[in-house]
């Protein structure tokens, strides 16, 4: 373990310094085998789930994609990042081209993550960028009914502001405003009612 940390500082430190647009393929691959790392889109999105910048740096340098996907489940370094709140690495990732509307095999984008998660930091992030608050994932909640499902009254005001869908049922049939309701949850239920009377409806 303190041989894999030293070699990931190392090749941390040697990032920083290298000029601008610098990337040596074959010393990042070298980086990674030192430390038993496989250059593979597994340990990509693991890494971006433990938030740890440098070692998906060095998946990059070695060949790596911003939007290759973890073979089983279809999630990128972006979804982890975002489902763990992670904000300094999605940023990076963002900057780098990751997709904001990259969907895994349930049709989770990482916005729906970030908001599963109760990452307001996040979500306001992936809002900025372009993400589409109303997706309906093809085998999970929408990002609005997660937020209900949180009870978290600050992220369905953020959402209901970036024109989240107060009354969109998703694939089972449940709305956010139905979950409110369902749940008892009275101040989220009147935001969403007046939503929808503003025209914030499906």
């Amino acid at each position: 373990m303190k041989k894999q940390m030293k070699a990931l500082v190392l090749a941390a430190a040697v990032a920083l310094a290298a000029p601008a647009g610098a990337v040596d393929k074959q010393a990042a691959l070298a980086q990674l085998q030192s430390t038993g790392i496989a250059a593979n889109s597994s340990r990509l999105v693991q890494y971006a789930a433990l938030g740890d910048w440098a070692t998906v740096s060095l998946l990059l340098d070695a060949g790596l994609k911003v939007n290759d996907r973890e073979p089983r489940r279809r999630v990128t370094a972006l979804h982890n990042a975002a489902a763990q709140g992670h904000a300094r690495l999605a940023q990076r990732l963002l900057d780098l081209g990751a997709d904001v509307k990259a969907q895994d095999w349930h049709g989770v984008t990482p916005l729906i993550a970030a908001v599963a998660g109760g990452h307001t930091k996040l979500v306001a992030m992936l809002l900025a960028k372009g993400s589409d608050v109303n997706v309906v994932p093809a085998a999970a909640p929408t990002a609005l009914l997660c937020a209900v499902q949180r009870g978290d009254l600050a992220m369905v005001d953020l959402l209901l502001k970036a024109g989240a869908k107060a009354d969109l049922p998703d694939v089972f049939g449940q709305s956010p405003l139905g979950a409110a309701r369902l749940s008892a949850q009275a101040e989220v239920e009147a935001r969403l009612q007046a939503a929808v009377a503003a025209g914030g409806g499906a």
